[in-house]
């Protein structure tokens, strides 16, 4: 889901998402600052997959 967020396709599974993703990171996967380049509010508020939206407003409260 992260990589189609970015415009990327999607791994076949997660393994293979996993060694797409992580290069893209600026540090440890495990770290949250580590995607804080990759996916800042502007890139998560754009993002049109149904699951980033349901989240949105989940946080949001609507």
């Amino acid at each position: 889901m992260l990589l189609e967020v970015l415009g990327k396709p999607a791994g076949f599974d997660s393994t293979d998402c996993k060694e797409r993703l992580h290069p893209m990171l600026s540090g440890p996967e495990t770290s949250k600052e580590s995607y804080a380049d990759r996916f800042p509010k502007g890139v998560l508020d754009s993002a049109q997959k149904k699951q980033i939206v349901r989240l949105r407003q989940l946080l949001s409260n609507e």
